[in-house]
């Protein structure tokens, strides 16, 4: 759903020398005693199983067919573990039964298709970026998993959106000019945009900053059909930074009003600006002004009325 069609995932039916694959499941049996074993070791003798039955090295790009993911349930005598799954490949593996938790197989499949973490700062001990830190941005799925089978419903971040190029023909690229006011719509309201409506902005700051880290993604995370579980900043304007396909960084949540700045030795270089959320539109769409360059003074208060007390001015 989230990806619009950019990515669908069937269960594969059919057998592949002996193993037999029913609507995406296939039981493996194996002899080894697993009992206080190490996920990698089981993992291995899984996987060696398999290209035993299949006749095919489970170790490529072709464990089952040719663009078949495959996920590793590993027996709950394993030593415990949660769940992780491979960059730019095709396997992911689960501790027993987390691997029927949606957001457990959003957040590795991920992994499958090139994303990183999504981490949050403030969540970080003293300096360094440990658990609650490194999946600290719970917008999206790429932040912590939840043992739920059909919930939350959620999808990626901004930068994680611009990566995949999921919604690109509603992307923009900020690069020229001192203002400019954009709308956002959120990515379940994507099929709903129109006119000049975008899902992701992306500002790269990194020539103002110096700091190679500072590209900055910007998307209205709306609270609504698909996803509707996000687990935190519901229906505002969520910034991130991320550097190429590294880990992202939560930066801030913007409600109408609020704003924040890129800085840099104390000058503002850029500013987001959430002029409105306007939730009697259809869809709902944040607008959202960005303006480079020192922010112009705001406008002095009109004079103030005379005050008039029984016949005198004041």
């Amino acid at each position: 759903a989230c990806s619009y069609g950019e990515r669908i995932f069937a269960p594969f039916d059919g057998t592949v020398g002996s193993l037999v694959v029913s609507q995406g499941i296939a039981v493996v049996t194996i002899t080894e005693a697993v009992s206080g074993k190490n996920k990698s070791d089981v993992e291995d003798w899984v996987r060696a199983k398999i290209s035993v039955l299949t006749g095919k090295d489970c170790g490529n790009s072709e464990c089952i067919e040719k663009g078949a993911y495959v996920m590793y349930m590993l027996p709950q005598d394993t030593n415990p573990f949660s769940a992780y799954g491979y960059i730019n490949a095709i396997d992911t593996v689960y501790w027993d039964t987390n691997g029927l938790y949606l957001s457990y197989q959003m957040h590795e499949v991920g992994h499958n298709l090139g994303l990183q973490h999504a981490s949050d700062l403030v969540a970080s001990m003293n300096g360094e970026c440990k658990s609650a830190c490194e999946y600290g941005d719970q917008t999206g799925y790429m932040g912590y998993s939840y043992s739920q089978n059909d919930t939350p419903l959620m999808c990626f971040n901004a930068a994680k959106s611009w990566q995949l190029g999921w919604y690109s023909d509603r992307h923009l690229s900020y690069t020229t000019g001192r203002r400019t006011t954009v709308t956002l719509v959120g990515v379940a309201d994507y099929n709903l945009a129109s006119g000049a409506d975008k899902v992701v902005v992306r500002l790269d700051a990194t020539s103002d900053t110096g700091d190679t880290a500072d590209v900055f993604y910007v998307a209205f995370n709306r609270a609504t059909g698909i996803n509707a579980g996000t687990k935190e900043n519901a229906d505002k304007v969520a910034i991130v930074t991320q550097q190429g396909t590294s880990f992202s960084f939560f930066k801030a949540a913007l409600g109408a009003g609020d704003s924040y700045n890129i800085s840099s030795d104390g000058e503002a270089k850029h500013t987001f600006i959430v002029d409105s959320i306007d939730n009697s539109s259809v869809p709902t769409r944040a607008t959202v002004t960005i303006v480079s360059g020192a922010r112009p003074p705001r406008s002095p208060p009109p004079p103030a009325m005379p005050t008039v007390y029984h016949g005198c001015t004041i």
